[in-house]
């Protein structure tokens, strides 16, 4: 499992990875803590802020 740390540090990366590249993107990130069981969880939420179009509320399906 990926400490808070390193979660924020890898954001950090993919954010500047998108400044140096030219990307006029407004990338957010927001950490989530979450349960499984008795094991405590965390995972990285990234989405481009400037995406108006509407998002599928679930992921599709892969054949």
């Amino acid at each position: 499992m990926l400490g808070r740390r390193q979660v924020r540090g890898l954001a950090a990366g993919l954010l500047l990875t998108m400044t140096i590249t030219g990307s006029q993107a407004a990338m957010k990130t927001q950490v989530i803590d979450y349960e499984v069981g008795d094991t405590a969880m965390q995972g990285l939420l990234v989405w481009d802020d400037a995406v108006q179009a509407p998002r599928p509320a679930r992921p599709e399906p892969v054949d």
